[in-house]
């Protein structure tokens, strides 16, 4: 390690003092870190430098750093669109992640000759698409509010195929809906409400209760006074919304308003996105970074916006940042928008409630998080203390090997996140190659096998565990290191151990065991993930153990190998299932021939369908 530092840091004692972007890679060239500086010379020499007083973030991303490459920018600001385009193109792993605490939401028109108006969680469906919204809360109340005031329909029923087939449901009766379904409104009267219903939706709520002013006026002076009571309930359904969004600006009318809040080993950035002059969207990051708030705020704004289509002329921020670094992010978003955009810190005003808005959404999303987690957060400190991690694992990966003699042998890997189960991470193998009972050899393949998913990023394989945890001791730990050195990944790897009653006792690597039953919490944790690895090899293996039985039963059939019951198991579920399905089903089968099928019925005493071959004439 010392002889890679001096080697590193030598290399970097070489750069020029100008402005420029850094990559830094691993053993296998992969770009872990995307940075700017104005120096390249004394910013990437940092790294090398004082490696004891780096934070666990950095010194991790350090140790991983086999060598680095630079890119000499002719002025900051052009080293600032370089890091922002080379981090959108390969997401190192060590940038700042922006992953919002909820997904995704469209409010989706439909491409009908009636349309609808519906909240969805994706794009699939044929329409257009306003959005993305970060809360389905948010999207789905302006949905609502807006089919209420225009009063459009809401159910399933197809139009003008339902027209007067069926009586208005309740929404009707209670004043929700046109009726539409009654077939006594024309194409174009509902074109109308729905026009106006989308510009509300877009933000034109005042120009839609403007035009509908006058409307309603005009139909007065017309004597159409059920004309106009429709155009006034339209009105004050909008005045009604006005009153029930949180915030109406009258100073603002599209601007994001941003507040940061460290605590409890993560950051938390809230945004408040005001369009059309009224609060439409929230959205919560909270991404696990360490250093400065300073520079984790500049990192945060760059990875947001750069990435980000939905660009206001005006942010927010809740403190202020070197004018420097913002002046430089706002030229370049001022050239991706075409428009300027500008930074500011408010000090008073609405802008100012706005912001304060912001900070207690923060507050409240981090004390959500680490309220629900704060217990397992804890337990997975407690645990990184322990065995000398660089922070909490997030991912925690175990395996474990299950098998019935030299006859089967299968492989288990069970995935915990957050402290928490996560099933849908879960994985089985099969180990057809592995010919006798031999666990080592066993554990070999299985992370061989899944490591090496890993880095061709294979899909469901392609996150990577903060930890691994092995079920058996020493020779399972060596041999995962291996395999780990043999791919060139670094991972920290350990065995969980058991004592003469089958139950975990402790953590050993390095033929060091650490001893975890005094600590409740992680004797807990690491007991909850080695029973759940088990259980959940055990039971692939009976499940595997019962289908090479079933199919054992079958190949007592004259022609019938292993491989066609296999297929014959495969298509009617065991042999019971066989037995009825008959002649045709079972010559249906791939690989199974006429005589086959014959043997089959014969051996179920079924009947067979005779030759389909006429007699001929001298018959």
């Amino acid at each position: 390690m010392s002889e890679k530092l001096d080697a590193l840091r030598k290399k970097a004692g070489d750069l020029p003092l100008s402005p420029g972007v850094y990559l830094m890679r691993d053993k296998k060239g992969r770009i872990i870190y995307v940075g700017k500086a104005k120096k390249l010379k004394n910013r990437v020499s940092s790294y090398f430098r004082g490696i004891e007083h780096h934070t666990p973030k950095v010194a991790a991303m350090v140790s991983h750093v086999a060598d680095f490459d630079t890119i000499v920018a002719g002025s900051e600001y052009e080293a600032l669109v370089l890091e922002c385009s080379l981090i959108k193109q390969h997401t190192p792993k060590y940038n700042i992640k922006l992953k919002d605490a909820k997904g995704f939401t469209y409010i989706r028109i439909s491409k009908e000759d009636f349309p609808r108006i519906t909240v969805e969680k994706s794009k699939e469906k044929e329409g257009e698409y306003l959005g993305p919204y970060m809360s389905w809360s948010a999207a789905a109340e302006a949905v609502d509010l807006a089919c209420r005031i225009f009063m459009l329909p809401t159910c399933h029923r197809e139009f003008p195929k339902s027209f007067g087939k069926q009586r208005p449901c309740l929404n009707h009766h209670l004043g929700r809906c046109c009726g539409l379904c009654k077939g006594e409104i024309s194409q174009e009267a509902y074109a109308e409400r729905f026009r106006d219903a989308l510009r509300l939706l877009k933000g034109g709520g005042r120009e839609v209760a403007d035009e509908l002013e006058k409307k309603m006026l005009q139909a007065s002076e017309n004597l159409e006074f059920e004309l106009a009571a429709s155009y006034r309930d339209r009105l004050l359904g909008i005045k009604k919304m006005k009153d029930r969004q949180s915030v109406l600006l009258a100073t603002e009318k599209e601007a994001d308003f941003i507040a940061m809040l460290r605590g409890d080993g993560r950051f938390c950035f809230s945004i408040l996105k005001v369009r059309g002059g009224r609060l439409t969207d929230k959205m919560d990051f909270l991404p696990k970074e360490e250093g400065e708030d300073e520079r984790v705020f500049l990192d945060f704004l760059s990875a947001f916006y750069y990435q980000n289509e939905d660009i206001p002329p005006r942010i927010y921020l809740d403190r202020p940042l070197p004018t420097e670094e913002t002046d430089l992010l706002s030229r370049l978003l001022t050239k991706e928008t075409g428009r300027q955009v500008r930074f500011y810190v408010p000090d008073r005003g609405e802008n100012k409630k706005l912001i304060r808005a912001a900070g207690v959404n923060a507050r409240e999303a981090l004390s959500l998080q680490t309220g629900k987690k704060e217990r397992e957060y804890e337990t997975l400190c407690k645990l990184a203390e322990l065995l000398s991690l660089p922070g909490p694992p997030e991912r925690i990966e175990c395996y474990d090997i299950s098998n019935y003699g030299d006859k089967l042998i299968v492989g288990g890997m069970v995935v915990f996140e957050n402290g928490l189960k996560c099933p849908a991470a879960y994985r089985r193998f099969k180990l057809e190659d592995q010919k006798m009972q031999d666990d080592y050899a066993s554990m070999r393949e299985v992370l061989s096998r899944r490591l090496s998913d890993l880095i061709d990023r294979k899909k469901g394989f392609e996150k990577e565990p903060d930890l691994i945890l092995l079920d058996g001791g020493d020779n399972h730990v060596a041999v995962g290191k291996q395999v780990l050195e043999e791919l060139g990944l670094q991972i920290p790897l350990f065995g969980m151990v058991k004592d003469e009653k089958h139950r975990t006792r402790a953590i050993t690597a390095d033929k060091q065991e650490v001893e975890i039953n005094a600590i409740g919490q992680v004797f807990s944790l690491v007991t909850r993930m080695q029973d759940e690895v088990h259980r959940y090899s055990v039971d692939f293996l009976q499940r595997r153990k019962k289908s090479k039985d079933l199919q054992t039963a079958l190949t007592v059939i004259d022609g019938i190998g292993p491989a066609k019951a296999k297929k014959l198991i495969t298509a009617f579920g065991s042999p019971k299932g066989v037995e009825k399905a008959g002649y045709q089903k079972i010559l249906a089968v791939p690989g199974i021939s006429k005589k086959d099928a014959v043997a089959i019925c014969g051996f179920f005493g079924l009947p067979t369908e005779k030759t389909d071959q006429s007699p001929t004439l001298s018959e």
